[in-house]
């Protein structure tokens, strides 16, 4: 998964990563700092008890500046080791997964390993890791004997205990150019491959992984997935690599995933072009089922939303249903000529749907840049028994989308129009069970950024938003500083000023539409971007800086981080 992905919250995988381990030697290369006596120490007595935080120095891959990651301190914001990973080179962070005992949902828990690819001067490269945790932070170890990795593009537990991992790494291929991608390959490699080892080819090519299974002593047993070569689906044991068929998976077409299945974990909803089928399996024994549905519309691409009695999903104006049983209905259907619908986000008893023409679908239930419509925009409160509300319009060029979801609560947000990028929004907060209740203001024209993710995920790897970050700038441009960074709980309700009470005179501002929080932990801490406009610098040129926060914390934000 993504950094990104990570940040937004993870789809869910009976279990995510731990600490990787295992044989190799490290790359002959020595990094930037590595060997500097002088730095700090990772913790008492050499240990990093609490994950260190990763920056990404050159995330653009500029050509200009070296492309390196700062393993960074989150109690102190101090850098405590340089990484360079070649122009090219690229990352991915990782945490463990901590099932319920109910086996319903679990608690996603730190970022504790990064895997990264140095880029060897050609866009490709070897393959490291290196623990964020423990005594051996920042020590780096490679793993098999790719020389001609590109990009990381899955990575999934061995076993539930988190002894090794698998990661799906996209290669060169012949002609060795990673960005001529007609030859790629892809191959499977374990996190505790020495260096000598050779990776695995992989049989599905460029498609995703469908399904992981796990056996009952933890370990992943079987992959899912479509082989190109096949032009069906196949089940791939994970230790002997023999090779099974999936009744009825011989499809002639790309077979991709659509939705986790309402109520069963050993079924999900794929697609076969338009139509979506039901995935079954048990212990390498795999069925795929004749179309439930075949879609008109050629652009619906997954289900927006999925709990025990269904998976919930837009097509026109109406909200479908598939149940717990297989069998599709209609939900609601939404006013003509209001234009199109998109299910943005659910809590435990409706849906939370927004009709536009021009809307576009949010990242949910994490918070999202105000789509810019075409025509009035609606948000619906859609029951989960089919009684539909307004509870918000707004007209064109207003914005208008879903901030973040908790519970019962619900956050959205609006822009009046004036604001042609549509940045500055009022954001309001109600209860999905209280129709009665009109939605409270919760912030007025401030500088939306971004919506944490809840460590607790639910069966179906949705996570609820724990807290909302803005400045308030009074919808001023560039005008956000540290004693204007507010955090929102929608857990409590409360509002927290994360920087200082008052600046010094003549302090820079900061344009936060080019930055971004990157990723917070268990603890509530993270790393804020921004791009500062000094005195003295032209209408467009920023300077890129990083504050260590804690959304959970008054007055958390200390000072800009010291990159070397």
């Amino acid at each position: 998964m993504s950094s990104s992905g990570w940040r937004h919250g993870c789809a869910l995988a009976l279990a995510l990563l731990l600490t990787a381990c295992g044989g190799g030697g490290s790359d002959p290369r020595k990094t930037a700092h590595q060997d500097d006596p002088n730095r700090q120490a990772a913790g008492a007595d050499g240990v990093a008890e609490t994950a260190y935080l990763v920056i990404d120095g050159n995330p653009s891959q500029s050509a200009v500046i070296p492309h390196e990651l700062y393993l960074v301190d989150p109690n102190t914001g101090d850098v405590f080791k340089t990484i360079d990973i070649g122009q090219g080179g690229s990352h991915e962070l990782a945490g463990a997964f901590t099932p319920a005992a109910n086996g319903q949902g679990g608690t996603r828990e730190n970022a504790s390993v990064l895997f990264f690819i140095r880029d060897d001067g050609h866009g490709q490269g070897r393959l490291f890791q290196t623990p964020l945790v423990g005594t051996q932070v920042g020590v780096e170890t490679r793993i098999s004997n790719l020389a001609d990795a590109c990009a990381i593009r899955e990575t999934q537990s061995a076993r539930l205990d988190a002894i090794a991992t698998w990661l799906r790494v996209e290669t060169a291929g012949a002609d060795q150019d990673c960005k001529q991608t007609q030859d790629n390959q892809y191959m499977f490699v374990r996190s505790d491959f020495a260096s000598t080892a050779a990776p695995v080819a992989s049989p599905f090519g460029d498609q995703d992984v469908l399904v992981w299974e796990y056996n009952a002593q933890g370990e992943l047993t079987w992959i899912y997935g479509y082989v190109p070569q096949l032009r069906a689906l196949r089940a791939v044991h994970a230790t002997t690599a023999a090779i099974k068929e999936v009744s009825g998976g011989f499809t002639g077409q790309v077979v991709r995933p659509f939705s986790a299945y309402p109520g069963d974990a050993h079924k999900k909803l794929v697609r076969v072009d338009r139509a979506v089928h039901v995935l079954s399996w048990l212990d390498g024994v795999a069925t795929l089922g004749p179309a439930i549905i075949t879609f008109a519309d050629p652009y619906i691409v997954h289900v927006q939303a999925v709990d025990d009695q269904g998976a919930y999903f837009a097509e026109g104006l109406n909200v479908r249903r598939i149940s717990a049983q297989g069998a599709v209905s209609t939900l609601a259907t939404l006013p003509s000529g209001g234009g199109a619908v998109s299910v943005e986000a659910q809590t435990p008893t409706s849906l939370l749907v927004i009709q536009g023409p021009g809307n576009s679908a949010s990242s949910g239930p994490v918070g999202a840049e105000a789509p810019i419509p075409s025509s009035d925009s609606t948000l619906w409160l859609l029951s989960k028994t089919g009684v539909a509300r307004p509870v918000a319009s707004v007209p064109s060029p207003a914005g208008l989308f879903v901030a973040g979801v908790s519970g019962e609560t619900v956050v959205y947000g609006t822009s009046d129009g004036a604001d042609p990028s549509n940045r500055f929004v009022t954001l309001k907060a109600f209860m999905a069970n209280l129709p009665s209740q009109a939605p409270k203001l919760v912030a007025s024209d401030v500088r939306y950024l971004y919506g944490v993710g809840s460590r607790q995920v639910d069966a179906y790897g949705d996570n609820a938003t724990s807290h909302l970050l803005w400045c308030d700038v009074a919808g001023q441009s560039h005008q956000c500083r540290e004693d204007r960074l507010r955090s929102y709980s929608l857990v409590t309700g409360d509002v927290l000023m994360l920087g200082p009470q008052a600046m010094p005179v003549g302090s820079p501002s900061w344009e936060l539409s080019l930055g971004d929080v990157d990723y917070i932990d268990q603890q509530g801490r993270g790393i804020l971007e921004g791009f500062v406009q000094d005195p003295g610098m032209l209408e467009d040129e920023f300077s890129r800086v990083h504050w260590l926060l804690n959304v959970d914390q008054a007055q958390s934000i200390k000072g800009v981080i010291a990159l070397p």
